[in-house]
């Protein structure tokens, strides 16, 4: 069977391969919180600590293309790594401002342990799809390609 799931990829998105999109979120620029719950940072502050994805990740390359198109924003690296729960753990101990998925994140907005610096320009969507050749598969490859497609129906 070779379906496999990742993040947008504009090369899979077009022939010989098949899609389906799986789901779509956002990312939300974020930090911890002070006694007060307010953020420990802010996005127009002189170098604020950036806690960033690896560049040559999905979202490494979207935070990337974000921050260019925003000069205005001044920033040093802080910390970097392609795992969104790190980024968070790190943001959570007060290190600086992340971009992290909002799926990643409900709980500790909830709880006011992260707050989301809202600029709704900095906001960035992801999705995620699986994907495979679109040539015939085996019996079961096809019934759970069919059955995928069948849940991006429902989720729609």
């Amino acid at each position: 069977m070779t379906v496999f799931f990742s993040f947008h990829d504009e090369d899979l998105l077009e022939a010989p391969f098949d899609h389906i999109r799986l789901f779509e979120s956002q990312l939300f620029p974020v930090c911890a919180s002070d006694e007060h719950g307010e953020a420990l940072f802010n996005l127009a502050q002189p170098h604020f600590p950036l806690l960033n994805y690896s560049r040559n990740s999905y979202m490494g390359r979207l935070i990337n293309r974000t921050l260019t198109r925003h000069s205005e924003l001044s920033f040093s690296t802080f910390f970097v790594s392609s795992m969104s729960e790190l980024l968070k753990q790190v943001a959570l101990d007060g290190c600086g401002i992340a971009w992290l998925p909002e799926y990643a994140i409900q709980q500790e907005i909830r709880s006011g342990q992260l707050v989301v610096l809202n600029r709704d320009e900095l906001v960035i969507p992801i999705q995620a799809y699986a994907y495979r050749m679109n040539t015939r598969m085996n019996p079961v490859a096809e019934r759970f390609w069919r059955e995928l497609r069948e849940l991006e129906i429902v989720l729609s």
